[in-house]
């Protein structure tokens, strides 16, 4: 691999001499930026990483139908190695997972997921019943003891009668949270549609009692895929909890306006970087 594909290369950047605060380099565990890939080709994995390829951390495959029926595994396996080659890691969305469990076949799943090259999964329930708990531990440990990074879930998507679902309290939320990470979770996501409720009753409290107990490393914020806009969700989310949380499910064209977000340097979050970075970087 060569430093075009090394995103953390050392580069003359356009306007080096500018200083902003510092953003930790890749490997990190924290400040993840997870990106959706949607059927992203080849080629434009390529001319998107050549720019980006710094600022994303993990990608997760959401195309299901391409992953289950569209897509031949060779195809799949140069997608995953094209990121690999750029340190990125991908997995593959839970929809597949969930059809996986209810044909009875989760350890072929999580076989073939190694086979062509995932370095993670995710274990989810969102179109299915709930997984009774104690089956539920011995998938997130099965996938950890194939060497998986394991992503789990805490809330539900707007599926069904989830709809209008009161929002996840802090206890129960921390309860499944440290079972997960103690079965092998690696981070566990609190879904977008709770978020929107937590930020829509201007509820920060909760979470912030989840991210104490837990960590924000270990969580991952769903600031996509939901019925509100992506920039809504991370602007609240960066000014209660700051530039170093770690986000998912961010499209392809909202990756590099995150990062700015991050950096203060968005008319979504009124540009604070004027009030609050230039003190860092004086």
């Amino acid at each position: 691999m060569d430093n075009a594909g090394d995103s953390n290369a050392i580069v003359e950047c356009g306007f080096g001499f500018l200083k902003i605060p510092q953003t930790r380099k890749k490997p990190r565990d924290q400040r993840w930026t997870i990106m959706s890939d949607r059927c992203i080709p080849i080629s434009g994995q390529l001319s998107l990483l050549e720019l980006v390829g710094g600022v994303v951390d993990r990608v997760k495959l959401v195309d299901h139908v391409g992953l289950i029926y569209r897509l031949p595994a060779e195809v799949i396996s140069r997608k995953i190695k094209v990121y690999r080659d750029y340190g990125i890691q991908a997995f593959p969305g839970g929809i597949p997972f969930e059809i996986a469990f209810l044909q009875g076949r989760v350890d072929e799943y999580f076989q073939q997921v190694k086979k062509l090259g995932f370095h993670g999964v995710e274990v989810s329930s969102d179109c299915i019943p709930p997984i009774p708990t104690k089956e539920r531990f011995r998938l997130i440990a099965l996938a950890h003891s194939m060497g998986l990074e394991v992503f789990t879930e805490v809330g539900y998507k707007v599926v069904g009668d989830k709809f209008g679902k009161d929002a996840l309290s802090a206890e129960a939320a921390i309860e499944t949270i440290r079972a997960d990470m103690k079965a092998g979770a690696c981070k566990v996501t609190v879904e977008n549609n709770e978020l929107l409720s937590y930020m829509q009753n201007k509820d920060a409290t909760t979470l912030k009692t989840i991210a104490d107990a837990i960590g924000l490393e270990h969580l991952l914020f769903e600031i996509g895929g939901g019925g509100v806009a992506h920039r809504d969700i991370a602007k609240w989310l960066f000014q209660e909890f700051g530039p170093e949380i770690n986000v998912e499910n961010v499209e392809v064209d909202q990756v590099v306006h995150t990062e700015a977000m991050r950096h203060g340097l968005s008319r979504a979050v009124d540009f604070c970087f004027f009030a609050e970075g230039m003190r860092v970087t004086a």
